[in-house]
């Protein structure tokens, strides 16, 4: 082809006897000007008969009937049928044609194929988990499984066909998060109540396959395997079938957790990050194999774990995008540089987890980025809207209000990173105390609302820090023992402890105290369960924090710093709950968005109430907090409404540009 597009074809190597009109016929077929070249082989085969068709008559009139070794017979050579000809003048006109077309292909190639891409919004009425850990497509690219919640913020897994505008719920997935799926796209795994359930894709009953305290993903292999990550610790391995879990990867000194598995193509490598991260907040990415603890060094690192995508590229966040790389799968090597794919990704939940999904076919889904802008306003016990807080609009994520009600401390996320402001009611000023690149955990106020205590991470490590709250002097670190994950809770009321949240051996919230001036750490509630959301009361003798000891989530009262006797708080699932009224109410919030109050009275032994239903949360309100005398609740709206969706492109190398 090469020489045909380079020149003449030499006419002088067909046959010597090939009719002049069938030269010209072959002619037309490799002309380089399409504008001239014969089309297709409908026009050739008219042309042909008609060459045949002459040809025939001439050799009619040539044949000389005579003796030949006394026999009759022709004084030449023997004359080729007449079919025996069409057919090979068709076969080198075929031929013509093909090489036409062939030509046309090379000289003038098709343009590519435009990128594919459209956006899924949630179902009716609901909305979508706009982490990118919540969505999962499936390995032969016709289904996506996505986390969506409803008003009261529940969350369950739904399934859509991309061929299809409508997803379905998959029933009995309530607290669903991690969605991954079975190689074969018949199956979804998923975490839920500290538990890994799979479930037909179809629908049907969840079926329970292993204990699974505070998750962060899974992948499953095509050997029936299932990894898992922790907050803490190594991957883990299990059958789909069910059993108890064992150890997938093995520790290195100064790690702390190995997450984002991802299957490499035989099934027995995969992919996953190790923390806390290295210099530049980048994760190193390992390749590890099933039955084998040896580990290989880093093949690269990167801001969040890379997925594998076939053909031999792994996909990762960028700063601001995805970008994908080639990659070895075989030795475990990258090749070349990243290029974009220019997808701009929304940041995940959780540290070094995956920022997309990817499947064998090529189809790639990722959280569309987006940051909604809120305003601060105050309801009233009845959940009415009676007035707005003088700050600013930004991506407010959570806080707490002073003790004595004048003041808020609040966490905006800004650009990728954390700022601590506080808000005077009053006066309608706000104050940035502190920036910060990593996590910031929610703040808490001291007794006499002179300081700040907050955790941050540093290098993978939670830090906590103490502040003034006028921003009068920089913050001071509270020496502690490292560990990964420790979070602040409560003050007690002299300001001489702290009541933390930490996670423990058993890969749960565990609570612990720590003194303000550092010092060993001492256990308060640490059980195989988990216990979070702790506050202390105003008194300093009791303590309010929930717990999943019975199945469900549930409010606890119990003595402080001593544990002794407890009582249930609450009849429903809730999230959380905390002292106001100056000690004689608890503020419950459950599960499904109701906001109830228990009466408390005083004495040896606290005397509970029955809850009841203050309000349901408005379904434009997020992160309701009550004040300590618990007359209203500050609460965040939002200013420019932001719905989550889930972008997919149809073939990722289509968005490439290398």
């Amino acid at each position: 082809i090469a020489l045909i597009l380079q020149g003449e074809p030499d006419w002088s190597r067909l046959p010597a006897k090939t009719p002049e009109r069938l030269k010209a016929l072959l002619g037309r077929c490799l002309e380089k000007d399409s504008k001239r070249r014969l089309r297709d082989m409908g026009d050739a085969r008219i042309e042909l008969e008609e060459v045949q068709s002459a040809s025939s008559a001439s050799r009619s009139g040539a044949v000389r009937v005579g003796l030949t070794n006394g026999h009759p017979g022709t004084t030449g050579a023997a004359p080729r049928s007449p079919a025996r000809q069409l057919a090979m003048a068709a076969g080198l006109l075929a031929f013509g044609v093909a090489m036409g077309f062939a030509i046309e292909r090379i000289a003038w190639p098709p343009p590519p194929a435009p990128a594919v891409r459209f956006g899924i919004a949630a179902p009716p009425h609901m909305l979508l988990d706009p982490d990118p850990n919540n969505l999962a497509i499936s390995p032969d690219g016709g289904m996506l499984a996505m986390v969506v919640a409803d008003s009261s913020g529940n969350t369950s897994l739904w399934v859509r066909a991309l061929g299809s505008f409508e997803a379905r719920p998959l029933p009995g997935t309530r607290g669903a998060a991690f969605p991954f799926w079975s190689p074969d796209s018949r199956q979804i795994a998923y975490f839920a109540d500290n538990t890994l359930y799979r479930v037909a894709a179809a629908g049907g009953t969840p079926q329970t396959v292993c204990d699974a305290p505070n998750p962060r993903g899974g992948a499953w292999g095509p050997r029936g395997v299932m990894l898992l990550s922790f907050a803490t610790g190594p991957l883990m391995q299990v059958h789909a079938a069910g059993g108890t879990p064992t150890p997938a990867t093995a520790m290195a000194k100064g790690e702390t957790s190995h997450r984002g598995p991802c299957f490499l193509p035989d099934g027995e490598h995969f992919i996953y990050v190790t923390l806390p991260p290295a210099e530049g907040s980048l994760y190193p990415c390992v390749r590890g194999a099933l039955h084998e603890l040896k580990r290989e060094p880093p093949f690269g690192s990167a801001l969040s774990a890379p997925v594998y995508a076939a053909p031999g590229h792994v996909i990762f966040n960028g700063r601001g995008a995805l970008v994908a790389q080639r990659f070895d799968a075989g030795r475990g090597r990258l090749i070349g540089d990243p290029f974009p794919i220019g997808a701009p990704s929304q940041p995940t939940t959780f540290s070094a987890t995956p920022a997309l999904s990817v499947s064998r076919t090529g189809v790639l889904a990722w959280a569309a980025a987006g940051h909604e802008l809120r305003r601060v306003v105050w309801l009233d016990r009845q959940g009415r809207r009676i007035g707005a807080v003088d700050a600013p609009l930004g991506n407010w994520r959570y806080g707490t209000i002073s003790n004595d009600g004048t003041r808020a401390a609040l966490v905006m996320e800004n650009a990728g990173r954390l700022q601590l402001w506080v808000i005077d009611f009053a006066r309608g000023i706000s104050q940035r105390l502190d920036e910060q690149p990593g996590e910031m955990g929610i703040p808490a106020w001291s007794p006499d609302d002179r300081n700040l205590a907050y955790d941050i991470e540093t290098g993978g490590l939670a830090d906590i820090l103490v502040r003034p709250s006028d921003g009068s002097s920089p913050a001071r670190h509270v020496p502690t023992p490292p560990v990964q994950f420790r979070a602040v809770q409560s003050w007690s009321a002299d300001g001489k402890l702290l009541l933390c949240q930490e996670i423990g051996a058993s890969r749960n919230w565990d609570l612990v105290i720590l003194p303000v001036s550092g010092g060993p750490v001492r256990p308060y509630v640490v059980t195989r369960f988990s216990e979070s959301n702790a506050d202390i009361s105003p008194d300093g003798r009791w303590v309010v924090y929930d717990s999943d000891e019975s199945g469900a989530t549930h409010e606890y009262l119990q003595s402080f710093p001593d544990p002794g006797a407890r009582q249930q708080v609450s009849r429903d699932t809730v999230q959380v709950g905390g002292w106001i009224s100056g000690g004689r109410e608890i503020a419950l919030y459950r599960q499904d968005g109701g906001i109830e109050s228990v009466p408390v009275t005083p004495g040896p032994t606290p005397g509970l109430g029955t809850p009841r239903l203050l309000f349901r949360q408005p379904e434009d309100v997020s992160f309701l907090y009550p004040t300590r005398d618990g007359r209203r609740f500050m609460a965040f709206v939002a200013a420019e409404k932001v719905t989550p969706t889930i972008s997919v492109a149809v073939d990722w190398r289509a968005t490439a540009t290398p």
